[in-house]
């Protein structure tokens, strides 16, 4: 008969057996897997970069355009301080005669 002792060696060899057989298959699946993921990653990135790129530059051209813009208003305004300021109440009462 079979001593306890031999019974459990037996058990936790065949356990040792049996995770190390999973392991070793399990192995592939998870390089295969990675290395899909980083595949992916890098696609995700190569896109990425020139839409990032193209709204950096976006974004460069309307600060661009908003500060000429500015400058062009402030210059108008230094010019012509009183035409200014009477379009402006002009503007003004026109839009509050059309809220009415």
């Amino acid at each position: 008969m079979n001593s306890p002792n031999s019974v459990v060696e037996n058990a936790a060899a065949k356990a040792h057996t049996t995770v190390d057989s999973a392991a070793s298959k399990a192995i592939p699946a998870v390089d295969k897997t990675a290395e899909l993921a980083h595949r992916t990653i890098n696609r995700v990135a190569d896109v990425a970069a020139p839409a990032a790129d193209w709204a950096l530059q976006s974004g460069q051209q309307v600060s661009e355009k908003y500060n000429s813009a500015m400058d062009t208003c402030v210059a108008t305004v230094r010019e012509r301080p009183i035409a200014t300021i009477a379009g402006a109440l002009l503007v003004g009462y026109l839009f509050g005669r059309f809220q009415r």
